[in-house]
C-alpha cells in the first residue's frame, strides 16, 4: 500500500512539475510574442523621430480609456499593446512624404492614407488575439464617429471599440506634439480643441463615451504625456 501510494505520489509531482514548466514555456513564449510586437513598432522610428517619440505614449492613454470603460484583465492589458501598432503600416510610405516638411498634396495625402490598409495586411490571419486587436487598429485608428474618416469612412459603432480608443489617444498626442506643419499645444488647449473644437479638430469626430473618459481623465493624459516625454515641447 504504501509503495503505490508513494508511486502515485512521485507521479502526481512529475506531471506537477512537467505542467509548471509548460507554463513556463508558455510565458516565455508569449513574451518573446509581445516583445517583438514592439520591435516591429519601434522599427517606424528609424524614419521617423515624431512616431518614436509617441508610440510608447499611446499605450498608456489607450489603458487609461479602456479602463474607464470598464475594461480589465487581459482586454486591458491587449489594448495598451495594441495601440502602438497603430502606424505600423507607415513603414511603406515613401520619405518624401512621411518626412514632407509643408503640407501633402491631394495625392500625397491619398498615399499617406493607405498605411491603415497597409499596417492591417501585415497584421492579418494570425490566430493571436492581440495581433488580431493591433490589426483592427492600425486599420480604424483614422475613421471618425461621424462618418468623416479614412480609409473606408466607418460611422458610429461599425468602428470597432479598439480603434475608437486608439483614435482618440492618438489625436491628443498629435496635438501635443510638435510636427513639421504645426507647434505643439499645451495641454489646456488640446483639451478646449478636442472638447469644444477649433474648426479642423471637431467634438463631432469622437464617440462620445471618449470624450466623456477624457473629460474625467484629462490631468492623467498630461501626465503621462509629461512622464514620457522625449522631444516634444509643448507651448
Amino acid at each position: 500500500m504504501d509503495v503505490e501510494y508513494s508511486r502515485l505520489a512521485n507521479a502526481t509531482y512529475g506531471l506537477q512539475q512537467m505542467l509548471l514548466e509548460e507554463q513556463a514555456r508558455s510565458r516565455f513564449l508569449v513574451e518573446a510574442f509581445h516583445d517583438s510586437l514592439e520591435r516591429l513598432a519601434k522599427a517606424c522610428a528609424f524614419r521617423d523621430h515624431e512616431i518614436a517619440e509617441h508610440i510608447d505614449r499611446l499605450g498608456h492613454y489607450a489603458r487609461v480609456i479602456a479602463q474607464h470603460l470598464g475594461w480589465s484583465g487581459e482586454d486591458l492589458e491587449m489594448i495598451g499593446k495594441a495601440a502602438p501598432m497603430h502606424d505600423l503600416g507607415k513603414i511603406a510610405i515613401p520619405d518624401c512624404i512621411l518626412l514632407k516638411a509643408g503640407p501633402l498634396t491631394p495625392e500625397e495625402w491619398r498615399i499617406m492614407e493607405t498605411h491603415t490598409i497597409v499596417g492591417a495586411k501585415l497584421l492579418d490571419n494570425s490566430k493571436s488575439p492581440l495581433m488580431q486587436m493591433a490589426r483592427q487598429v492600425a486599420l480604424t485608428h483614422h475613421e471618425r464617429w461621424d462618418g468623416t474618416g479614412y480609409p473606408y469612412k466607418l460611422k458610429g459603432e461599425q468602428i470597432p471599440m479598439c480603434g475608437r480608443i486608439v483614435m482618440f489617444a492618438d489625436q491628443y498626442d498629435a496635438l501635443r506634439s510638435k510636427r513639421s506643419y504645426k507647434p505643439a499645444y499645451s495641454h489646456d488647449r488640446v483639451r478646449e480643441i478636442l472638447l469644444e473644437g477649433d474648426g479642423r479638430t471637431m467634438p463631432c469626430h469622437f464617440d462620445p463615451v471618449m470624450l466623456e473618459a477624457f473629460a474625467r481623465n484629462h490631468e492623467t493624459f498630461e501626465e503621462i504625456f509629461s512622464a514620457h516625454k522625449v522631444l516634444s515641447n509643448a507651448s
